[in-house]
């Protein structure tokens, strides 16, 4: 199932970026076709192009997943700040997917009772 609220998410995201479809692809590390379904909602967003967008633009995976908290984290410095920074976007990434597939397998177990 596409969430098209990511989708939504993902438009808020490329409409801020400097370029079109071609350098906002380039920049996801996917083809042009493949960023223009996902804008439309007929392509799921992969966990790559979350992580990419979250380190390389700023943004909160657990916003971008799931659509709570803010959208953009603060930024920090330091190697070490900017490692654990990784980390935690990592771990959000896991957690707001895990979320996401508790909250389906609930809707899903309620429709087959």
């Amino acid at each position: 199932m596409i969430d098209q609220q990511a989708a939504k998410r993902l438009q808020i995201i490329y409409e801020s970026f400097e370029g079109g479809q071609v350098d906002f692809a380039k920049f996801c590390d996917v083809s042009q076709p493949s960023i223009s379904r996902m804008l439309a909602g007929t392509q799921p967003i992969p966990l790559e192009v979350i992580k990419i967008i979250c380190l390389k633009l700023g943004y909160d995976p657990m916003w971008m997943i799931t659509g709570t908290g803010p959208a953009k984290v603060k930024e920090q410095k330091s190697s070490l700040v900017t490692d654990l920074k990784n980390l935690q976007v990592e771990i959000k990434i896991l957690n707001a997917r895990i979320s996401a597939l508790e909250n389906k397998s609930g809707e899903f177990s309620q429709l087959t009772r």
